[in-house]
């Protein structure tokens, strides 16, 4: 059963040889490599780019690499895209560049996987600080944040589920964690997504827009409780609190478009939900609106605020943040956001 190793790289060069040789070292043979490179500018240690760092790993370990740049940078939506296209697997497994997974991840997956044809098989993960020596935050922020993180990578369900239950544990009941990595899936319910998903640039977000689709149309699902990927809390886009910048900030707004796609799915029919997923999905939305108001309330800077509030209403819609501000009870004095 031939598995696709599909793994996305932007500026995470410095990570990448690691993860690669985390790939190279399985117990399990029976998979092949993706990267693709999403015109990014990055490099390691040695001053090496995306691609010199993939030869040097197929030279040196033999282990085929089929190596994918796009011309411009799309985001991790259209990365992930491609390289699921590009695959020829029965199964992807998809890993970050500042990932890693232990040796008998594959296999163990691979097993399970052949128990009962599964669609999805997920596993558990430990959750680390690339940066730091020691597995502890600096700041009861960071310490907050590394808990909320532990606890969401190992949301699973050992008992199998199948066909909208599958939706419901993972959407609606918060029992399934909504990461794309960490889960052997199968490259139809991939594709399934995909179909599902226009082409976007999407950096923030995008792991819950394609769990979405692919917990809609997977049809059978087990989790095992092995950690068996090595994920880092402290290299992402949504790693570090402050926001500095308004081009960091417009990334964490573009999460506003995810729900553009799920909602204009379900208004011309492309897919169902019952009333109470359709409920729960616009409070998840009003969610996303909520933590990012909050984002910009405590952590972005003050001479960007009030452009990042009108770069928030332009995502979201003026009218449609203050509503679910004030539904929810907050606060806040205007004149300090906008213009």
């Amino acid at each position: 059963m031939l598995v696709s190793v599909c793994i996305p790289v932007f500026n995470g060069e410095k990570y990448l040889r690691r993860c690669l040789d985390s790939v190279a070292a399985q117990t399990f043979c029976d998979f092949e490599l993706i990267v693709v490179d999403d015109c990014s500018s990055g490099c390691d240690e040695n001053g090496f780019n995306c691609k010199k760092i993939c030869k040097l790993f197929s030279k040196q370990t033999k282990i085929k690499l089929s190596y994918v740049r796009h011309s411009r940078n799309l985001g991790c939506v259209e990365a992930r895209r491609t390289a699921v296209y590009e695959s020829s697997g029965k199964y992807i497994f998809c890993l970050d560049c500042d990932d890693a997974i232990k040796p008998n991840a594959l296999e163990l997956l691979c097993n399970k996987a052949n128990e009962s044809d599964y669609d999805v098989v997920q596993c558990g993960a430990e959750v680390f600080f690339m940066n730091q020596n020691e597995k502890t935050a600096s700041s009861s922020a960071e310490q907050k944040n590394f808990e909320s993180v532990c606890k969401k990578t190992n949301l699973l369900s050992e008992q199998p589920l199948f066909n909208s239950s599958i939706f419901d544990a993972a959407i609606i009941n918060n029992r399934i964690n909504l990461f794309v990595w960490g889960k052997l899936i199968k490259k139809d319910v991939f594709v399934q997504a995909f179909e599902k998903i226009p082409n976007m640039f999407c950096v923030f977000g995008e792991d819950y827009l394609i769990s979405f689709f692919a917990a809609y149309f997977a049809k059978s699902y087990i989790g095992i409780k092995d950690k068996l990927c090595l994920y880092s809390v402290d290299t992402g886009i949504s790693s570090s609190m402050r926001i500095e910048n308004l081009e960091r900030w417009e990334k964490i707004c573009s999460v506003a478009s995810i729900f553009s796609v799920i909602f204009d799915e379900l208004s011309c029919g492309g897919i169902e939900l019952s009333k109470e997923q359709s409920q729960v999905v616009h409070r998840q939305c009003n969610g996303y609106v909520l933590s990012c108001f909050r984002y910009l309330k405590y952590f972005c800077s003050d001479s960007i605020k009030k452009q990042a509030f009108s770069l928030m209403c332009e995502y979201w819609g003026k009218d449609y943040v203050k509503k679910v501000l004030s539904a929810n009870g907050e606060s806040f004095d205007l004149s300090l956001y906008e213009s």
